[in-house]
């Protein structure tokens, strides 16, 4: 599969005039694999560079502000290399274009990074809100340390707000206790939350503030997903093996590439994310408008871990009315329909659809709706029109008047 991949990309690549001439003998592509690679992961990246200053500069002429949230806890053991991992993609450092074969083979060491810098999320936020979480402030001083000794850009490092929110481990409080060991709890410790709670909320009192005071703002949500592994450890510790390549794929799509959800916002869909699922993005890494998230149904509890999941699609009370609206203005970038704690999906099983979003320079319909190509830029409008006035509904209609809602999906 990835030979053809590979061979695709040049083809374009060398049509959009993005690098040097490659060699178009197949042989050569195929008996030099790993050079090849490079040049490819080389000039997606200096592409992706072209693609989010364009779509910054749209987002500075809308005066639409920027702000990411991110939650982490050194809850699991590899947590250290994790957060590692994502503020350093943020920042725009990339790994080492000779070590391509990292992608996969997930038996390999980890991740060897380049000093070079690309495409930085953190440069084009405004800012980026870090909420540290644990059963003790230790456990946020050894995060703050982790944070300070990465080789961040000074510039993007000023960026960075980091605040700490006292948070039970989920299955301790869910699964492992009963109603009176948890009102002990909550007795116990006044501002207590579960899980993603407090990364979540925080981020929807953001947006009612910035849309209240009438600023537009986009925001995006991520989390140090899949903790407990490196490729490192997977073998010998007995973890799931795909939840690596799950964590790196959503890192892709979310911070490695981050004008596809950018545009997709700027277009004018309500939210954007990896893995669309019944109501929710799988994994819980996205983007949002915040005209959007400033409407959507509080959270039902401080408490409730799983509740977040489904946070950025929760438009009414109705969770097929949810799901219905979702499938129309929710971008979901891709979706790889396996269960991703079972399932490897190495870099080269999603490659080939990074290159399409940055070849194109408009962002393509939802690939969620069924259409064909030659209808698909005018259900493109309709859908994206619909989803604008969905927001711009009341919030009493929003979550009541499901007739009137239903008209637009």
């Amino acid at each position: 599969m990835i030979k053809w991949i590979f061979l695709f990309l040049l083809i374009s690549l060398k049509n959009f005039e993005i690098v040097e001439s490659f060699s178009s003998n197949n042989n050569t592509l195929l008996n030099d694999m790993g050079s090849e690679r490079s040049r490819i992961e080389l000039s997606l990246r200096s592409l992706e560079m072209k693609r989010l200053k364009s779509a910054h500069d749209k987002m500075k002429e809308q005066k639409i502000s920027l702000t990411g949230f991110y939650h982490t806890s050194a809850w699991r053991n590899y947590w250290e290399y994790v957060i590692s991992e994502q503020l350093l993609l943020l920042d725009g450092k990339r790994m080492k274009s000779t070590e391509y074969e990292i992608f996969e083979d997930t038996t390999r060491n980890d991740i060897i990074w380049g000093h070079k810098r690309f495409a930085s999320l953190l440069e084009v936020s405004d800012k980026l809100n870090i909420i540290t979480t644990g059963d003790t402030i230790d456990d946020h001083e050894k995060i703050v340390k982790v944070i300070k000794s990465l080789d961040l850009s000074p510039s993007n490092y000023e960026k960075i707000r980091i605040q700490y929110n006292r948070t039970m481990n989920r299955d301790t409080y869910t699964w492992h206790s009963n109603d009176q060991q948890k009102a002990e709890y909550r007795k116990k410790i006044p501002d207590l939350t579960i899980g993603e709670v407090a990364s979540v909320d925080k981020l929807h009192k953001y947006c009612i503030n910035e849309v209240a005071n009438g600023r537009k703002a986009f925001v995006y949500y991520f989390h140090s997903k899949g903790s407990c592994c490196t490729r490192k450890n997977k073998i010998t510790e007995k973890y799931p093996p795909g939840i690596i390549t799950w964590r790196e794929s959503m890192n892709t799509f979310n911070l490695e590439f981050p004008s596809i959800c950018m545009r997709a916002l700027l277009d004018g869909y309500n939210s954007c994310g990896m893995e669309y699922q019944d109501a929710h993005y799988s994994g819980n890494y996205w983007w949002a408008n915040c005209d959007h998230v400033a409407k959507l149904v509080p959270l039902p509890s401080l408490y409730d871990a799983y509740a977040v999941e489904y946070f950025v699609f929760k438009m009414t009370h109705s969770d097929q009315l949810n799901k219905k609206i979702g499938f129309k203005c929710g971008y979901s970038t891709h979706n790889f329909k396996v269960n991703h704690y079972d399932v490897e999906k190495p870099r080269d099983t999603y490659l080939g659809i990074v290159m399409n979003y940055l070849l194109d320079e408009e962002i393509p319909i939802n690939p969620l709706s069924p259409m064909s190509a030659a209808t698909s830029l005018t259900k493109k409008k309709d859908d994206v029109e619909n989803c604008i006035k969905l927001r711009n509904m009341k919030d009493k209609k929003r979550y009541v008047d499901i007739e009137n809602i239903e008209r637009y999906i």
